[in-house]
């Protein structure tokens, strides 16, 4: 990890909030100098305080970490197609830049609830199937199907 960059992510995010060093040190519980010294690279910085930085902010710890707000190829989304998660990713990378990253937790949110959705449908639609198959008619119409191809 290089830590000078997290650093500049850190304080990016602290002034695009509108934040002072301080405010943002005793909140997660850290000394000003420790803020200072994470801000300029000079001393390692916890997942943990990533964290609690990054919520604080508003912002992804991802984008704190690696600079990348959201990875939708990444993503398990094997229900859009490539070309979306093409274009989400591009959507993504420019909210970043302009530091709405509200709204890329809130579009992340939707992707999931999407696939959430599907995975639900195909499950209930896996459940009707077996039920289907029970029923006695089901089962009269798939022998006389049988012996009709078999004729």
């Amino acid at each position: 990890m290089n830590y000078t960059e997290i650093g500049a992510r850190i304080r990016e995010a602290i002034k695009k909030k509108g934040f002072k060093q301080k405010f943002v040190a005793e909140k997660i519980g850290i000394s000003e100098d420790s803020m200072v010294n994470y801000i300029k690279g000079r001393r390692e910085i916890s997942i943990d305080n990533v964290k609690k930085i990054a919520q604080l902010c508003d912002v992804p710890y991802e984008y704190l970490i690696n600079g990348e707000p959201f990875h939708v190829k990444d993503a398990q989304a094997p229900y859009l197609p490539q070309s979306y998660l093409d274009s989400f990713t591009e959507l993504f990378q420019r909210l970043a830049k302009e530091g709405h990253y509200k709204e890329i937790g809130l579009l992340g949110g939707v992707i999931a609830n999407y696939q959430t959705l599907i995975e639900e449908n195909e499950r209930l639609q896996s459940e009707l199937n077996k039920l289907k198959m029970q029923n006695p008619e089901t089962q009269n119409e798939e022998r006389h199907k049988e012996r009709a191809t078999s004729a």
